[in-house]
């Protein structure tokens, strides 16, 4: 298996397995996030999401 498959694989499977189910099956919250019995909403809709504030995450954005 070539690097680039294995980085394509993992990162695919990594996107599935952290996606919670709630997000897949449900279709009418696209505009709410809901946390601890709170109603967030939500202020932008991307494709891309870069989490964390360290510097591969600055490297990443």
């Amino acid at each position: 298996m070539k690097r680039r498959d294995f980085v394509k694989t993992t990162a695919a499977g990594s996107a599935l397995l952290l996606t919670p189910v709630t997000w897949i099956l449900d279709n009418d919250s696209r505009k709410f996030c809901y946390q601890s019995e709170r109603k967030i909403p939500v202020a932008y809709e991307v494709d891309i999401v870069v989490i964390g504030g360290s510097l591969a995450g600055v490297a990443a954005a």
